[in-house]
């Protein structure tokens, strides 16, 4: 390793491990990002009723839990309401087939959830 490089390894904190994972760009499949966002704006429309500022909120929170890893703090969606049945578990229905790695907790014993908890950090750990 160059000087120079060795200077910027150090500069950005040592990130070669993360950009080990970086696939080449002629592998990468570039998108439409705003069409896509778009899409997920419409699908989640026909499900659920919510303010343009809720549903453009959630619609970016689906896009971060793809790109969690990237990030250095994480928002978290806290879904409620004044009233029952107003759609809080069909929103998370709807948000199931486009989040990563989805996870349905709200139906989950404190002892499964700890031991998912336990596990995953016993994954960042390893990693």
């Amino acid at each position: 390793m160059t000087d120079d490089e060795t200077r910027g390894a150090e500069e950005t904190g040592g990130d070669e491990e993360i950009l080990d994972d970086v696939p080449p760009l002629d592998s990468v499949v570039f998108i439409d990002l705003a069409s896509l966002l778009t899409a997920v704006e419409s699908f989640l429309g026909r499900f659920v009723v919510m303010t343009p500022e809720q549903l453009t909120a959630v619609v970016l929170w689906v896009a971060h839990t793809h790109a969690f890893r990237a990030a250095e703090a994480t928002p978290y969606l806290q879904i409620g309401s004044a009233t029952p049945r107003a759609g809080k578990t069909r929103l998370l229905e709807a948000l199931e087939p486009l989040v990563c790695r989805p996870w349905f907790t709200g139906r989950t014993t404190a002892a499964a959830l700890s031991r998912k908890v336990d596990a995953g950090e016993a994954d960042a750990v390893a990693r």
